[in-house]
């Protein structure tokens, strides 16, 4: 897996699955009876397994290649899209009036600044 996660942002993935539950299923393939390796989804897994998650759902794109597996790897984790600045700043303003700062920034990969930034909030 080519991403990273700091500290930061596995304890907010861990405050998003208290919050939400485990939502995104990982991605993976059959190496093995009863093994399976991971294609999108292997901080989702660490982070289950740090608070204590025994089972998470997956989905098994067996059979599949080394190759095309790689291939996956990559296009799961950035072909996600970009958010528009603006649609993003409506919809951190929207939460904004319904939470505080602090409450979303608990689960968001954001800081406050960045928060702030995003939403365009005056100084």
């Amino acid at each position: 897996n080519p991403n990273k996660m700091t500290d930061e942002e596995l304890d907010k993935e861990a405050a998003s699955f208290e919050k939400f539950g485990f939502v995104q299923p990982i991605v993976a393939r059959s190496i093995d009876q009863g093994l399976y390796q991971i294609i999108d989804g292997e901080q989702r897994w660490k982070t289950a397994r740090r608070t204590g998650m025994n089972e998470v759902d997956i989905y098994d794109i067996s059979p599949i290649g080394d190759h095309e597996a790689q291939q996956l790897t990559y296009i799961l984790n950035e072909l996600r899209g970009k958010p528009q600045e603006d649609r993003l700043a409506d919809l951190l303003k929207g939460l904004l009036a319904k939470s505080t700062m602090d409450d979303l920034v608990a689960v968001m990969p954001l800081s406050k600044d960045e928060f702030a930034r995003a939403a365009k909030l005056p100084d």
